[in-house]
């Protein structure tokens, strides 16, 4: 399955948006990892899927180059305002479904690809970290943020729309895929 298919299957399976990018420019950045640290979310050394767990920035900048393209895909959620939690809560359910149905299909045609998602792993109600391995390492689904990327440098270099402006929440994974 080729990029342009990516795309196409994941703007059938909900996505709003998905294009294709060159992941040779694409480097972790501290200042995005650091956010992480600030713990907003409640996940922060508390999954295997975020910072520390998912492993430290060299670590997943050296996965990243395991690859040489990657989709970006896209969810637009609209909010009624600024302060619509429950509307964010509920894109990024929708986010989610969007990518584990991504990676079912990617298990099928494209075994070996790595997917990053938005926010922490949700596959285990609670995360063995860092007590235990993790249950289902096959199926963890790391973020964007935890691997220090830039969500806004990604969808701009993928064509697609970013903006905090608007009453929409924006969520952003990647499908990053190797060469064939």
């Amino acid at each position: 399955m080729d990029e342009q298919e990516l795309c196409k299957k994941a703007m059938e399976l909900g996505a709003t948006g998905a294009g294709v990018i060159s992941l040779a420019e694409v480097t972790p950045d501290p200042q995005f990892r650091d956010l992480c640290a600030l713990n907003y979310c409640g996940r922060y050394q508390k999954s295997w899927t975020c910072p520390p767990g998912c492993g430290s920035l060299d670590q997943c900048a050296a996965r990243l180059r395991e690859y040489a393209r990657a989709v970006v895909v896209q969810l637009i959620h609209p909010l009624e305002d600024s302060l619509d939690v429950d509307g964010m809560n509920e894109g990024q359910q929708a986010f989610d479904r969007l990518m584990r149905n991504m990676q079912t299909l990617m298990m099928r045609e494209c075994p070996g690809a790595l997917l990053l998602g938005a926010g922490s792993c949700t596959l285990c109600e609670a995360c063995t970290y860092p007590d235990a391995p993790c249950r289902h390492p096959q199926l963890a689904i790391p973020s964007v943020e935890s691997y220090g990327l830039d969500v806004q440098a990604l969808t701009a270099q993928a064509g697609l729309p970013c903006s905090w402006s608007e009453p929409k929440v924006y969520f952003c994974g990647l499908i990053c895929i190797k060469e064939e």
